[in-house]
């Protein structure tokens, strides 16, 4: 499907899946249950409660979608940035004009940035990924996924009188903390750059936000 949007869609079937290694017959007759009342939501309302539990990643995952579908069939461009009035496309060689292909430039940047700035589809990978997660990996193999072995006896007698469980994370041992250190800057850039995104995307958004018809 060319237009796919990564929003919630009714009847999916890993829902449907865990819901029966949950609790069998009965869980995917709730599973379904709560499927026609998403679905009799967004025909009603427009969207939703499913749509509210995280509206930004329903926004990124939606919107660049919507914007590409809207490029793809424009019939016209606008005559200036937030004045509503179109310049009509009338046949086949006005859409290669200089004011159509400029739109399309916009509506194209918009596309791209929105998908930069989803953690999902952005582009932009961390080069340390692959040694980070073999480190990890060992890690959770030699003292286990949070570090149980390396308790102390102190450690796990408050443990055991309520006193809460320390965590150990990779950065807490010697041998794995400067690949923790990197990934963990990396990934830090990752973010940034994906705020700047959205805020260039939502800049433009703004800009031309009453010329998005056609």
């Amino acid at each position: 499907m060319k237009y796919e949007t990564r929003v919630w869609k009714p009847f999916n079937r890993d829902s449907y899946r865990w819901a029966w290694k949950d609790k069998k017959l009965i869980g995917v007759v709730k599973e379904f249950g709560r499927d026609l009342h998403r679905c009799h939501q967004r025909i009603w309302r427009g969207y939703c409660d499913y749509d509210i539990f995280s509206i930004f990643d329903w926004f990124l995952g939606l919107m660049p979608t919507m914007l590409e579908d809207f490029r793809d069939h424009l019939h016209g461009f606008p005559s200036l940035p937030d004045s509503v009035s179109q310049q009509v496309v009338l046949d086949g060689e006005d859409m290669g004009s200089e004011g159509m292909t400029a739109w399309k430039a916009v509506l194209d940047r918009m596309i791209f940035l929105m998908r930069e700035a989803d953690e999902d589809t952005c582009t932009r990978e961390n080069p340390y990924e692959a040694e980070h997660k073999k480190a990890s990996d060992e890690f959770t193999e030699k003292y286990g996924l949070f570090g149980e072995k390396l308790l102390t006896d102190e450690e796990r007698k408050e443990s055991e009188n309520g006193a809460g469980t320390r965590l150990y994370m990779l950065s807490d041992v010697e041998e794995y903390k400067p690949i923790s250190d990197l990934y963990h800057e990396e990934w830090l850039k990752i973010i940034e750059y994906r705020r700047v995104c959205k805020d260039e995307a939502l800049a433009l958004f703004s800009k031309w936000f009453y010329d998005l018809w056609d």
